[in-house]
């Protein structure tokens, strides 16, 4: 694995307000990641989990603390430039599938490479390949509403890989699915983060079978342990 480091956090903390109070959501949080790393984290809700899940891949801003990616300073981007680097570099996949419901499943997994302008075939071929390879292509033609938790689950995760990212970021990817459906996911996220080399980082309740990954954190409280 390489020395130089695809993610890194440096005392890392998030506030907010909630009602006449103020959250402490992550605490002193030094975090990294390498390239094709494979990493999950754990803990309780309300640990600051997804909070951090969300600071690391760039979907809100830290109160305080500094996120390098490849070295390269995030809290002095722009927002365009950090819009730009979270299609390109980053993919992700939620508890809620986030499709949207207007479009097909091959829209749908289309659509983060039609934002940023790539040629329409080239996309149509590469999401055909992608929902083939999460056993989804049966279902192109079908809108959101008529998939099952775990079939709109593997759309979600064709894509998240439509721009061939550096990172895939699960966010308690199977909070909704059964555990039949749950250990399904998982296997495909990992099988493909393996044959891409691709880093992953899934954040969840429980713990997982550690063979899978490389590292593996407790969150609690605001505060990350490496186990």
């Amino acid at each position: 694995m390489s020395d130089v480091k695809l993610i890194r956090a440096e005392k890392v903390n998030k506030k907010f307000k909630q009602g006449p109070s103020m959250v402490h959501a992550v605490k002193d949080v030094d975090f990294e990641m390498s390239p094709g790393e494979k990493v999950y984290l754990y803990g309780p809700s309300g640990a600051g989990k997804s909070t951090l899940l969300d600071i690391l891949g760039n979907l809100t801003r830290a109160s305080s603390g500094k996120i390098f990616f490849r070295d390269k300073d995030v809290c002095k981007m722009s927002d365009k430039k950090r819009s730009l680097m979270r299609n390109l570099c980053f993919g992700f996949v939620f508890q809620f599938y986030y499709l949207l419901p207007e479009l097909t499943v091959l829209e749908n997994v289309m659509l983060p490479s039609r934002i940023i302008g790539k040629n329409t075939r080239g996309i149509k071929d590469k999401a055909m390949g992608l929902l083939k390879r999460v056993k989804m292509d049966h279902r192109i033609k079908h809108k959101p509403l008529e998939l099952s938790g775990g079939e709109a689950q593997r759309v979600s995760i064709a894509r998240a890989l439509i721009n061939s990212p550096e990172i895939l970021f699960c966010d308690e990817p199977t909070g909704n699915l059964d555990s039949a459906m749950a250990s399904s996911i998982y296997e495909i996220v990992n099988d493909i983060s393996r044959e891409e080399k691709m880093s992953l980082l899934i954040v969840t309740h429980h713990e997982l079978d550690k063979t899978y990954y490389d590292t593996k954190y407790l969150m609690k409280d605001g505060v990350l342990n490496r186990q």
